[in-house]
């Protein structure tokens, strides 16, 4: 049985690409011995069993989630946001966006205010450019705060306060 393992195998089994493998093979390489770690006769990698847990990932990928209250400037029923949301979530060209939003009405009392509603999504998307730009030209007109979500369950919990439904759309389906 073999004892040695290939670039490809720890980029599989640590879901990294073979660059970063590569790279700290390299690094490893300045501080192993040459039975841990060498390069074989067609110059590829051999890394020892032992040295697996050296290219295990420091650093964890960040959530691409992120939190949007929008503020419609005009009045809107809820299945009119409800067609708005689809059209956004259709016009970003990422397959993997996802978009959780509550609509509630406005709590302010004044005239302006009266009948507006007010929503708080839960995006997963890594075009946050590309999905603001497709929130601009589906409301038109519209105020937007942006955040990212460090605590998600406390956010699922703001954002359904007033017993509103959570809706859900993804562009994968």
């Amino acid at each position: 049985m073999n004892e040695y393992l290939k670039v490809w195998q720890i980029s599989r089994h640590y879901k990294q690409t073979p660059r970063n493998v590569r790279k700290i093979a390299m690094e490893l390489s300045k501080e192993k011995s040459e039975e841990l770690i060498h390069k074989d006769i067609n110059g590829e990698w051999q890394v020892h069993k032992l040295l697996l847990s050296q290219f295990k990932p420091q650093r964890l990928k960040k959530e691409k989630a992120y939190a949007l209250t929008i503020d419609p400037i005009i009045p809107l029923t809820e299945k009119e946001i409800d067609d708005i949301m689809k059209f956004v979530v259709s016009k970003v060209d990422n397959p993997n966006v996802e978009i959780h939003y509550t609509i509630e009405d406005s709590k302010l009392e004044e005239n302006i205010f009266k009948g507006k509603k007010h929503i708080h999504c839960i995006i997963n998307c890594s075009q946050r450019k590309k999905m603001l730009e497709a929130f601009r030209l589906g409301f038109s007109n519209v105020s937007y705060r942006e955040c990212d979500i460090f605590d998600l369950a406390g956010w699922k919990n703001y954002i359904t306060k007033d017993g509103s439904q959570i809706k859900t759309i993804k562009n994968y389906d």
